[in-house]
């Protein structure tokens, strides 16, 4: 398949071996929890990569694979050159390989899902490194502009992944003040008597920024699986914040760049909590280590819908109170919470 040959490629530069079932193992919510999403690409076998040895794809190839259909060479030209993918195919225009593929009609509806779907698994396989990468912004504005165009035109509405990958690069690109300005208030948050505050104001943050980015209920709708993802990554976020602003030797912050991307964020807080465990025990506070171990058992070894109805398990069913101790004894992680830091 097309776009699997295309995610294959992604792994292979980082040095990632693909799954047993080569198919991306993601939540809901995520571009990788998707199947393929170019209809047909399955019976397209992907040709030997060896088209453009020695040698870069040019605009002409990108307008012809598109024409004809030819998802297996669109997929090669991508895996060669990614950026060519992305921008205007001549100067002066904006005819994107993705606004052509539009404008070719419903014909060519499974080609314009597939350049989508190349561009929701290439925001998802992001290294650390390629952010430090000074194209990287750009590459991000792209990934942005075509995205917003495949939503103006009604494509993003057949496959919910491509919202969340949209969102996904919004934030990136243009929403690092709002997210690190929201970390800080829920991190304050975090310090409330009020039971239900901190999940409750994560989750009201998330979804008006969806809301305000967005603009389409119809696709709003499709976005509860995010916003659960993205609302447990905000609450883990402000807790490791508040940490380090009571380590007197300073702790790096989580990555915001691993904000609503698959596990990236709740990896980085357990790694972070085991790596400091004596420090924490040293200047944390009780509270605040309730909150760090209830977020860390809840959330280890969860599956996707567990982690999408975090305000249920935190709030709904009153699984905490005030002090973050778990008193639900129908809370499946109420056992465990006490040895998690």
């Amino acid at each position: 398949m097309a776009l699997e040959a295309f995610t294959d490629a992604l792994r292979r530069r980082q040095g990632v071996s693909p799954p047993a079932n080569a198919r991306e193992k993601g939540i809901p919510g995520s571009p990788d929890s998707s199947e393929d999403a170019s209809p047909g690409a399955g019976q397209i076998p992907h040709r030997a990569q060896n088209t453009f040895m020695g040698r870069k794809p040019e605009a002409h190839q990108v307008f012809r694979a598109i024409e004809d259909q030819d998802l297996s060479l669109l997929a090669e030209i991508a895996e060669h050159d990614f950026p060519l993918i992305l921008r205007p195919l001549s100067t002066g225009t904006n005819r994107t390989p993705l606004n052509h593929a539009i404008e070719c009609g419903p014909s060519h509806r499974g080609v314009a899902l597939l350049l989508l779907g190349m561009f929701s698994r290439y925001v998802n396989h992001l290294s650390d490194a390629d952010f430090d990468k000074p194209e990287a912004r750009e590459t991000l504005r792209l990934l942005r502009v075509n995205f917003a165009l495949a939503m103006t035109r009604g494509v993003m509405q057949a496959d919910d992944s491509l919202a969340a990958s949209f969102l996904q690069v919004y934030v990136m690109s243009k929403g690092q003040a709002w997210l690190s300005g929201t970390i800080v208030e829920i991190s304050i948050a975090l310090r409330s008597t009020t039971p239900g505050e901190p999940v409750a104001l994560a989750g009201q943050a998330v979804r008006k920024y969806a809301g305000r980015t967005v603009k389409q209920d119809e696709i709003i709708a499709s976005l509860e699986d995010y916003i659960g993802n993205a609302t447990a990554d905000l609450l883990m976020m402000a807790a490791w914040y508040s940490v380090s602003q009571l380590v007197p030797e300073g702790l790096s912050q989580i990555p915001t760049h691993y904000f609503a991307r698959d596990e990236r964020v709740f990896n980085s807080f357990a790694d972070n909590l085991d790596l400091h465990r004596d420090l924490i025990q040293q200047f944390v506070g009780k509270r605040l280590k309730s909150q760090l171990s209830v977020l860390r058992t809840c959330l280890d070894g969860r599956t996707a819908t567990y982690r999408a109805s975090l305000a249920d398990i935190f709030s709904v069913r009153s699984a905490l109170i005030t002090d973050w101790r778990v008193v639900d004894q129908g809370n499946q992680c109420g056992s465990r919470v006490e040895s998690a830091v």
